[in-house]
C-alpha cells in the first residue's frame, strides 16, 4: 500500500473515531439537558402545587410571604388578619338585575361541593314572623369535621355555614346552601347578612345577592366565599358591595384537602368575636 493511501485510510478512521465521539458527547449533553430541565419543571410545578396548598397556612409567621390566588379574576393576598378582602373596588358584578324575588341554588359539583347561589331577596324571601329555623345538624357538607379548641368561640372550628343566610332566604337543610366554614367566617359574614336584612326590612326594597365558594383543586373545604350585594330599587345607593370572606380561624392550621385542623398559637386577629384568648 503506498504511502498516500495509508494517510487517507488513516485520516478516514480518525474522522469517523471523532463522529463517534461527537454523536456520543452531543447525544449525552442532549439527554441531560432534558433531564435538566423536566426536572426544573417538575420543581416548578412543585412550588406552584405547595403554594396554592398552603395559600392560607397560619402555622407560622414565616409563611407569611406576599402570596396571591386569582378569584374571580382578581388576585387576592394571602390572609393577613383582615376577615375579608374587597374585589373589584367593592362593585358587584351581576349578569342580571331584577326586583322579583327569586333563589336559586346550584347544583352540587362532581366532588358533591357547593357551587353558588343566587337570589333577589325581599320581604317574601324572609322567614315568616315567629317562624324558627329548623334542623340542620344532619348536613355535612364536603370536609364537615367536629373539631374543638378553646382559642374557638363555643370551640366547634366549623359551622355549617349558608351561602345565603337563613334570616334572608329561609332556607334550612339545604345541602346546596350549606359548606364548611370556619367560625370565624361565619361570624364576619353575619355583619354583611345583618346590613342586608335591616335595609330590606326598612326599606322594603330588593337586593340581588349571590354567595359563591371559592375551591382550590380538589379540595373538599373553600378557601373562601366570595359575596356581593346591590340594592335594586336605589340602583346601589343602599346596599353594594363585592368582597371576599378567608375561610380561616385564627389560632388553627387548616389542611383543606381534608379538613383536619391543627392548634398554632398564631393569632393575626385577635379582635373578632370568634376568637377567644384567655
Amino acid at each position: 500500500m503506498s504511502k498516500t493511501n495509508k494517510t487517507t485510510r488513516k485520516s478516514k478512521i480518525n474522522s469517523l473515531i471523532l463522529f463517534v465521539v461527537t454523536l456520543v458527547v452531543a447525544s449525552t449533553m442532549i439527554w441531560y439537558g432534558v433531564k435538566t430541565d423536566t426536572s426544573k419543571d417538575a420543581a416548578s410545578v412543585s412550588e406552584e402545587t405547595s403554594t396554592e396548598v398552603s395559600f392560607f397556612n397560619t402555622s407560622s409567621e414565616e409563611n407569611f410571604e406576599e402570596t396571591t390566588v386569582s378569584v374571580n379574576g382578581e388576585s387576592v393576598p394571602k390572609y393577613s388578619g383582615e376577615p375579608y378582602y374587597v374585589l373589584n373596588n367593592n362593585i358587584p358584578e351581576f349578569s342580571y338585575i331584577t326586583d322579583e324575588s327569586f333563589e336559586d341554588y346550584g347544583e352540587l359539583d362532581s366532588l358533591d361541593r357547593c357551587t353558588k347561589a343566587t337570589a333577589c331577596l325581599g320581604t317574601d324571601t324572609a322567614p315568616a314572623y315567629g317562624e324558627e329555623r329548623g334542623d340542620i345538624y344532619f348536613i355535612k357538607p364536603t370536609g364537615w369535621r367536629s373539631e374543638r379548641y378553646e382559642c374557638v368561640d363555643g370551640e366547634s372550628v366549623y359551622n355549617r355555614c349558608h351561602l345565603i343566610a337563613w334570616m334572608l332566604g329561609a332556607e334550612n337543610a339545604n345541602e346546596k346552601n350549606l359548606v364548611t366554614g370556619t367560625r370565624y367566617m361565619n361570624l364576619e359574614m353575619l355583619e354583611y347578612e345583618i346590613m342586608v336584612d335591616d335595609y330590606i326590612e326598612e326599606t322594603e326594597n330588593h337586593v340581588m345577592y349571590s354567595v359563591e365558594p371559592y375551591f382550590v383543586g380538589d379540595d373538599a373545604v373553600c378557601r373562601g366565599l366570595i359575596m356581593q350585594g346591590f340594592s335594586v330599587e336605589d340602583e346601589g345607593e343602599g346596599i353594594s358591595y363585592n368582597v371576599f370572606f378567608y375561610n380561616v380561624q385564627p389560632g388553627i392550621e387548616i389542611d383543606y384537602s381534608t379538613g383536619a385542623t391543627e392548634y398554632t398559637g398564631v393569632f393575626l386577629d385577635t379582635d373578632s368575636d370568634a376568637v377567644i384568648i384567655d
